[in-house]
């Protein structure tokens, strides 16, 4: 979990000092306080606050530069800062103890001002709370450790989360902040203020934790005291659970396997997991020119259905008369995931093909039924026309960087509901090359429907997967190792080394992930 700190507004100082905070705050999972204290020209601050008498929680200074400070103003600063710098109860935060500056403009020198404040401590984590980008200011030239977020110009809690969940990672640490809304605001913009909060709560820290590859003081600073007691209760604070179901229990054989045919490395492989049949027939109808090579791109097939399918589907791709098919039957369980990865894939690496196109017969039931089949087409029609096929063949062989190409709107932000999917994308990290701070800067492919080059997904084939890493189907609509290997992919193709890009065309009927609807 990570480490939540909160700003205190300097009304409750008084309360602090006295000790009457530390309970309700453990309670409310609070771990450290961040206390602003202004400082003028001078160097001379509003007076160090005395700390209570048997401190529980851990305190970082914000220091508020609001005018120019000489270097001698610096020096009594800090020769004030370190009268009052309790190393024992200073807030750490990635193991290091903690100041934050406001106002570094105000410094006389920025590199010779940083210098002096590092004496505090041979480890000392400077972070800044000015907004970004600070006039005059080139930030790569600026010697601070992070950024903390400083506030929010979104008044309601839906706009705000959809930059939570849309949050690109810089290339240094940031510590993400979550503020209470004003209440009445609260009260026209949204019914439910409480689980937006939590939401975002949940999201900021699922997002610090990434960051900063599962440590367990990852930072999140809670912005407003009052407001946090007032939306989160003890009981909400759990945290949730999404580990891979693991029963012991006999599995029925995994697969059976049938086919006919020549493959031939030079046609296009087209991967389909057929779990609708309705669907799938939707699909297989507009195959057969394709697969007998009367119309542009020639196809091999490569289908994965459950097994209690298989048969009603062996019977409807001999009546159609495909010449050249791999069929599997398998568990459902993994969705479309599992089955392209334990055995579309690794089939068609070994026959050989250079290219491949991945479709699975989608039906996004949250979605309502006009939104799933607005959305199903897109994906299936984007990829899946004459038109397409032959341009996506085209551009792989003239674009020699290029690992995968997807239907218009569907590269989204990996952060995109990952307070539901951070325990299963940690591990997957974990045993990757992949750091979490790297990952936060790429997009994934939504939707799971793609055309690829199999060399840039040939790392996939040393994973090791094992159906038993998949939980058992329960109708989930996201959080499961399914969910987390979907982005997986998607990394994995950029890390060794290749491009994804969509396709052109519209992307209205990609629904609006991570509130991407919202104004």
């Amino acid at each position: 979990m990570a480490r939540w700190f909160c700003r205190l507004d300097p009304a409750f100082y008084p309360a602090w000092q006295r000790g009457d905070l530390e309970a309700q705050a453990r309670s409310f999972a609070i771990q450290g306080w961040l206390l602003s204290i202004d400082v003028d020209g001078q160097g001379t601050s509003s007076s160090f606050l005395n700390p209570p008498a048997a401190p529980d929680l851990p305190w970082a200074w914000e220091l508020n530069c609001s005018d120019p400070l000489s270097p001698q103003a610096e020096r009594n600063l800090l020769a004030s800062l370190k009268e009052a710098w309790c190393s024992e109860h200073v807030l750490h935060l990635l193991g290091r103890p903690v100041i934050v500056l406001r106002g570094l403009k105000n410094l006389s020198s920025l590199k010779f001002a940083l210098q002096r404040f590092r004496k505090l401590h041979d480890q000392l984590l400077i972070l800044s709370s000015d907004l970004r980008p600070i006039s005059g200011i080139e930030e790569n030239g600026l010697d601070v450790d992070g950024w903390l977020d400083s506030s929010t110009d979104q008044m309601i809690y839906i706009r705000n989360l959809k930059l939570a969940h849309h949050r690109l990672a810089g290339s240094g640490l940031e510590v993400p902040g979550v503020w209470a809304m004003d209440q009445d605001l609260e009260k026209v913009s949204s019914d439910s203020p409480n689980e937006l909060y939590r939401e975002w709560l949940e999201q900021a820290s699922a997002w610090s934790e990434l960051a900063n590859d599962g440590a367990i003081d990852a930072p999140v600073c809670i912005q407003d005291w009052s407001g946090h007691c007032r939306l989160m209760m003890p009981s909400s604070l759990k945290e949730k659970s999404v580990e891979p179901e693991r029963l012991n229990v006999t599995q029925i054989p995994s697969t059976d396997e049938r086919s006919w045919g020549e493959s031939s490395p030079g046609h296009l492989a087209l991967m389909i997991h057929g779990f609708y049949p309705d669907v799938l027939d939707d699909i297989l109808l507009k195959l057969p020119s394709f697969c007998a090579g009367m119309v542009g791109t020639q196809l091999d097939l490569y289908v994965s259905t459950s097994m209690d399918q298989i048969d009603q589907v062996e019977k409807k791709l001999r009546d159609l008369d495909f010449a050249c098919v791999r069929l599997f039957g398998v568990e459902n369980r993994g969705r479309d995931v599992a089955p392209f990865l334990l055995h579309l894939l690794p089939a068609v690496a070994a026959a050989g093909h250079h290219f491949f196109v991945k479709l699975h017969t989608k039906k996004s039931l949250q979605f309502g039924i006009d939104g799933l089949d607005k959305w199903s087409r897109h994906l299936i029609e984007s990829l899946l026309s004459a038109a397409g096929l032959e341009a996506i063949r085209y551009q792989f062989l003239d674009d020699e960087d290029l690992g995968c190409l997807c239907p218009s709107g569907t590269l989204l932000p990996l952060a995109i509901a990952l307070f539901k999917n951070k325990t299963h994308l940690h591990h997957l990290l974990s045993h990757s090359e992949i750091n979490g701070r790297w990952a936060l800067m790429q997009t994934f492919v939504a939707g799971s429907m793609f055309a690829g080059r199999v060399e840039a997904f040939r790392s996939l084939l040393d994973q090791g997967f094992s159906l038993d890493d998949f939980e058992l189907e329960g109708g989930q609509f996201d959080g499961t190792f399914a969910h987390a290997l979907e982005r997986l992919i998607s990394l994995e193709v950029k890390r060794s080394g290749w491009q994804i890009k969509e396709m052109s065309g519209s992307p209205e009927a990609v629904p609006g992930f991570g509130y991407g609807l919202v104004d």
